[in-house]
């Protein structure tokens, strides 16, 4: 059995969900400019569908791109609505914990900063 701890907190930043779905496109748009297809590639050729990672990650929807089945804006259409699937539902858990403490930036620099 674990022991619980009594001399931390747990703290869980706040962020605005427009925020946070601006932030999954900018985070998409960005492993787009940085070669996601070339990666995809070299994953696909290397391992092609046998791993878990490349069946159910943004690899499926690259290789569906390269493949010609969708555009580039399809594309990073349906990679955000994943990613945005997973924060719901990570957003989700962790709000059913009761010990997490959630604070927004402003709150925690300013209860935690060292100034």
């Amino acid at each position: 059995r674990a022991q619980m701890l009594s001399d931390f907190e747990v703290i869980g930043i706040k962020v605005d969900r427009e925020i946070l779905r601006e932030r999954l496109k900018k985070r998409i748009d960005l492993m787009f400019e940085q070669g996601i297809e070339d990666e995809t590639k070299k994953l696909f050729t290397q391992y092609n569908d046998r791993l878990q990672a490349m069946r159910s990650d943004i690899y499926p929807i690259v290789w569906r791109y390269l493949q010609g089945e969708i555009d580039l804006g399809e594309a990073k259409e349906q990679a955000f609505y994943k990613d945005w699937g997973l924060a719901r539902r990570q957003m989700t858990w962790f709000r059913r914990n009761p010990n997490i403490k959630w604070l927004s930036v402003d709150e925690i620099l300013s209860i935690y900063s060292n100034d």
